[in-house]
């Protein structure tokens, strides 16, 4: 909402809308922006510990194989429902798994790790380009006036 209300500010400024739109929208975004913060207020739901909640994040999520793999049904459960909170379903036409939805920070990593890996493909990909063909032990230095 506050970059909704940055852009409509600068709408403005720039000339783009006119006083009357601006006014509208204005009241209409800092309404919402009011009910959300109160919402998060009256929410009661702190994070006292938030390094401490991220850093375990991180630790599950790096281990996350090695979880499911050694985890019994129960915990199994519990792992694919904070990865997958809307569900999995199977398609047995297609013989696939599908979901909805995708946990955000196992999101942004996969994204991160597919981005990382391209990075480390294309590296890989220029020293296979290289010439095998290397100079000898001694290079000759070019002569002036021949």
């Amino acid at each position: 909402m506050k970059k909704k209300i940055e852009q409509l500010e600068e709408k403005f400024i720039l000339g783009d809308i006119d006083r009357s739109l601006y006014d509208k929208f204005n009241m209409k975004y800092r309404t919402e922006l009011s009910q959300i913060e109160k919402e998060i207020e009256n929410s009661g739901e702190t994070l006292s510990n938030s390094e401490k909640f991220i850093n375990n994040s991180v630790e599950v999520c790096s281990r996350i194989n090695k979880i499911w793999c050694s985890g019994d049904y129960a915990q199994k459960v519990k792992l694919q429902k904070t990865v997958f909170p809307e569900g999995v379903m199977y398609d047995r036409e297609k013989d696939e798994y599908r979901t909805s939805k995708v946990n955000s920070v196992i999101e942004l990593i996969s994204k991160q790790a597919r981005v990382l890996e391209s990075h480390k493909k294309r590296k890989d990909d220029f020293f296979v380009n290289l010439p095998l063909l290397v100079a000898g032990s001694r290079i000759e230095l070019p002569t002036l006036g021949l």
